[in-house]
């Protein structure tokens, strides 16, 4: 069963709710219409980085379980990489490494925890500008949707290989949408009462 959630960034600093989109969204970075499958993910992001870069990988983004040491996690596995991946923004993706397989966008090492990430091909620099949509698939399930209510957002890590002491963007909720149960749920509800109707409008006839 798919579940579609879409993430939310939640600011520590200042606050902007946009009701027309459904998201609240931080001055510097936005990361809007989220959507993640079991085995694909998309996103816009746009705005400009922080002045404070991060120590080192300042051309990667996590997405990082606040339970980073939850197993099993959101991410079903370590290093699943994407099957296709692509970035609409002036950026490019950093390119898929030959030598171990590795794609810009996957999940990440159960070592360091319970997250995904994606990895551009050169440094965000200090107020960089950037303006795109993230899309990647799976050939597998490579996520769990129902683990976690939230993310953790950052911008690379520091020089100890942690996924949780970068530059923080932001915690992002995921708030779930109709399951395709509950969504087959409705259809044969209005189906059933359409039905109703029909017969009591032919009993009323006769």
């Amino acid at each position: 069963m798919t579940s579609i959630v879409r993430l939310q960034l939640i600011t520590t600093a200042c606050f902007c709710f946009l009701s027309s989109t459904n998201i609240i969204a931080e001055a510097d970075v936005a990361i809007e219409n989220f959507t993640l499958t079991p085995n694909s993910l998309s996103f816009d992001i746009r705005g400009t980085f922080p002045a404070a870069t991060p120590f080192r990988g300042s051309e990667v983004l996590f997405f990082v379980n606040p339970d980073s040491n939850e197993s099993p996690g959101f991410a079903l596995g370590s290093f699943i990489n994407s099957s296709f991946s692509s970035f609409s923004g002036t950026q490019s993706l950093r390119p898929r490494i030959e030598i171990n397989g590795a794609e810009p966008i996957a999940t990440g090492g159960d070592n360091f925890g319970d997250y995904f990430y994606v990895a551009f091909s050169d440094r965000f620099q200090p107020n960089e500008t950037i303006d795109g949509t993230v899309e990647a698939t799976w050939p597998i399930d490579a996520f769990d949707t129902d683990v976690t209510a939230s993310l953790n957002a950052f911008w690379g890590f520091s020089g100890r290989l942690s996924v949780t002491d970068g530059v923080p963007l932001g915690t992002v909720s995921i708030v779930p949408e109709p399951t395709t149960s509950w969504m087959f749920a409705i259809a044969a509800l209005s189906l059933a009462i359409a039905h109703r109707r029909t017969r009591s409008g032919w009993s009323v006839q006769r």
